[in-house]
């Protein structure tokens, strides 16, 4: 009697923060893209900013946390972005959000608000 050799579990990408998962930390959502646990975390979070104006515990991709970001303010306005990012939503600070829009040309390039910051 031959016993079978046990299935390999390869680790995936999440589509929004690229880190690689195990197959069960994820949520599928349409045309195939898989997010992570983390990333559909803070895209509750984005959801919370939007309907109950609760404020985010910081930036999502650099991980600086809103106190911190609050600290850095010279003039006591903490500046945050809601970005809509492959689909879900992103509380971004202003410098993760200013790199986010040079990076997006296709989407902002053709806009008011592209041709002020030079994306055109």
């Amino acid at each position: 009697m031959t016993s079978a050799a046990p299935l390999a579990v390869i680790k995936r990408f999440c589509h929004y923060c690229s880190g690689q998962f195990w197959p069960h930390e994820f949520i599928h959502l349409p045309r195939g893209h898989r997010c992570c646990l983390r990333c559909w975390e803070w895209h509750g979070k984005a959801m919370a900013l939007l309907s109950q104006g609760t404020p985010p515990p910081g930036c999502q991709e650099c991980s600086v946390t809103f106190n911190q970001l609050q600290e850095r303010s010279l003039d006591g306005n903490t500046r945050m972005a809601l970005v809509k990012k492959d689909g879900i939503y992103q509380v971004l600070c202003f410098r993760c959000s200013e790199k986010y829009i040079q990076k997006r040309r296709d989407l902002y390039g053709k806009t008011i608000f592209g041709h002020e910051r030079g994306l055109t």
